[in-house]
């Protein structure tokens, strides 16, 4: 009978002892994992009656099958949130995120999350917008969100960019661009010397659409002119030619007899209009000036300081020059004889 009342306290005594070990570390509450241009990121809440010093441990179960689960993400970590995404995950994966308690060398059940599906389930940012007027239009350049796993396009290779734009100031009269599947958008028809300010949202086959971009503005510059100006001065100008044309068509005849004439000029009205042309001025000549050149003699001092006479070419030219003057002399002579 003692024997059977030592066993049923024991059997009670166990209990209560299990039951404070399991009361004295309860499993982390309000655990979820979300995801942000494709992160993933566990967050939970400290359990009930937490005791100080209590720290976590979180993992990543892939798919339902517990032997895709790891748990090397955040190991004996005292914050309550953990990044998974440095792990390698597929975009188009499905994940549960999960976390336990410790409290010295004891440990709580694990805390699992709701599954969440990155190419579904995550949340898309806003894309980045950029502005550039010219006249009366403007470019609206759209850069898609940054991804953390994979690119934009190349988990939604359908995408839709659904643009607002308004004058700075008048929000509430907002104009609307959807369903453009083009990155470069241009804005036209817009008020010249005018701010404008544009937001751009995206929408995938993600449910949810991305979120709004913030509000770029930019002015517009001078007008490109009115387009009925421009469409009238190309009606005139084609109005010019067409004149033009029926007018050669109707006088053509007339005109080649002007420009090409088959009557021949007369031969005494040809000749003087080939002759060379007369000049009434007199051209006068000038001939070049003869030089005078006059004869130098050179004396050349002898050593006793007295000056030598004629050399014998000079002698020889004064001999000639002496006959010919006498000769010249004597032709005179003749001539005065009767």
């Amino acid at each position: 009978m003692l024997k059977c009342a030592d066993v049923f306290i024991g059997t009670v005594l166990s209990l209560l002892g299990s039951a404070v070990t399991s009361a004295a570390v309860n499993a982390p509450t309000n655990v979820s994992l979300s995801s942000y241009n494709m992160d993933l990121v566990l967050r939970w809440d400290p359990p009930e009656g937490a005791a100080a010093g209590v720290r976590y441990t979180a993992g990543l179960l892939r798919g339902r099958s517990f032997r895709n689960f790891t748990e090397d993400h955040c190991v004996n970590v005292s914050s309550t949130w953990c990044d998974l995404h440095p792990q390698t995950i597929s975009p188009y994966g499905s994940y549960t995120g999960q976390v336990k308690a410790l409290l010295g060398d004891q440990s709580s059940d694990w805390a699992s999350s709701l599954p969440v599906t990155l190419d579904i389930d995550t949340v898309i940012g806003p894309p980045n917008v950029t502005l550039l007027s010219s006249g009366t239009t403007m470019d609206v350049s759209i850069r898609d969100p940054e991804f953390a796993v994979s690119k934009f396009k190349e988990v939604y290779n359908q995408v839709q960019y659904h643009l607002t734009y308004w004058e700075d100031g008048r929000r509430e009269q907002a104009d609307n661009v959807n369903n453009q599947s083009h990155s470069l958008v241009t804005l036209s028809g817009l008020k010249a010397r005018t701010r404008y300010c544009v937001q751009v949202q995206v929408s995938t086959r993600n449910p949810r659409p991305s979120g709004v971009s913030r509000p770029v503005c930019e002015r517009t510059g001078e007008s490109d002119g009115a387009p009925w100006a421009v469409a009238l001065l190309t009606f005139l100008l084609l109005a010019a030619i067409l004149a033009l044309g029926l007018v050669a068509a109707c006088y053509r005849r007339s005109i080649s007899h002007v420009l090409c004439p088959r009557d021949a000029l007369p031969s005494h009205l040809k000749e003087y209009l080939l002759a060379p042309p007369t000049s009434a001025v007199k051209v006068w000549s000038y001939s070049q000036p003869e030089e005078v050149f006059h004869q130098v003699s050179v004396a050349i001092p002898q050593e006793d300081g007295g000056a030598t006479g004629p050399t014998e070419p000079e002698a020889a030219e004064e001999e000639q020059e002496q006959e010919e003057e006498e000769q010249e002399e004597e032709e005179q002579e003749q001539e005065e004889e009767p």
